[in-house]
């Protein structure tokens, strides 16, 4: 969803409150991604729709992000997020930007 940089803060087993900050931004990504109004009027190339299996996937990559206590839980909720589709460069945002490619191209 972003860009990481390797900060030391501390072990895994520890909060790592820095990383709250990461996956606050991710949330706050994936929401716009969520919330999106696509159109099925003649703009549709401009508004394009993400499957529902994307979105959702987002939405529990957000659900479990208070859930996650520990460096090494929000780590690896981070790499969910990746491997998800939500590096919001890459994993579920790409799959979510191909998804949109293919709906507009699609009409």
């Amino acid at each position: 969803m972003g860009g990481l940089c390797l900060v030391y803060l501390g072990k895994g087993d520890t909060p790592c409150e820095g990383l709250d900050v990461v996956l606050e931004s991710y949330r706050k990504r994936a929401q716009i991604i969520i919330d999106f109004v696509h159109s099925d009027d003649v703009d549709f190339a401009q508004y394009p729709n993400i499957s529902n299996d994307l979105k959702d996937a987002l939405q529990n990559c957000s659900d479990d992000i208070d859930k996650a206590t520990t460096g090494d839980e929000k780590i690896a909720l981070i790499d969910r997020f990746d491997e998800g589709g939500l590096r919001l460069s890459q994993g579920i945002h790409r799959d979510g930007k191909d998804c949109r490619r293919d709906d507009s191209h699609v009409r």
